[in-house]
């Protein structure tokens, strides 16, 4: 607390987080010299510690004191054989039918071979294209060496990745019956391109 003889209170300043405003130990203080204190008091010179030049008080974060301990929950180190055998376990198990969250990332390859249709609708190359159509079917042609390589990437069907991506979007055998029936009938019902598209196919589900 800073006083002037005939300003009264100058400047005040506590280390308490509301120090730099208004806090009860201020008030407090104030409170007692006015009765304890006189203009002729002094501060005490003796047993004072001096501080260095420059230092001034660092603030202490709860990661400095209090630092956090190394924490494993395993008792020894595990693998990455025993993990993915670990992984394989619970994919064969699928209790709670999130398994394949912990499969690993796609492969790539089968996109190089068959670009994904979506891809293809959204490239720059097809926006402004001439004929659309001539240059989304030269883009989905395959031949007999690719559809060779296909199909040994997509073999274990619903198990393997790749073979989800190498179907989707396209007119599958599976479909064939369903986009056949339509032509048929001259009825193509929104539900028949949702179902192409991959959004649901609840023919088969037993109610």
């Amino acid at each position: 607390v800073h006083i002037h003889l005939n300003e009264g209170v100058v400047s005040t300043q506590c280390s308490c987080p509301r120090g730099q405003a208004l806090c009860h130990h201020i008030a407090a203080l104030l409170y007692h010299g006015h009765y304890n204190i006189s203009s002729t008091d002094k501060a005490r010179e003796w047993g004072v510690k001096g501080k260095a030049a420059g230092n001034k008080d660092e603030i202490e974060t709860i990661d400095k004191l209090y630092p956090r301990e190394p924490y494993s929950a395993l008792v020894r180190e595990i693998s990455a054989n025993k993990i993915e055998q670990f992984r394989h376990k619970l994919r064969q198990s699928n209790v709670v039918g999130f398994a394949w969250l912990l499969q690993p990332e796609a492969n790539n390859e089968i996109s190089v071979l068959v670009p994904p249709i979506d891809e293809i609708l959204f490239s720059e190359a097809y926006l402004h294209a001439k004929n659309k159509e001539e240059y989304l079917l030269s883009q989905c042609e395959v031949d007999q060496q690719k559809i060779q390589q296909v199909a040994e990437f997509t073999i274990g069907q619903h198990k393997n990745e790749g073979w989800m991506i190498a179907r989707k979007m396209r007119l599958t055998a599976s479909k064939f019956g369903t986009i056949l029936s339509a032509c048929k009938r001259d009825k193509y019902s929104p539900s028949l391109f949702k179902s192409l598209l991959e959004g649901y196919d609840l023919q088969k589900v037993l109610a």
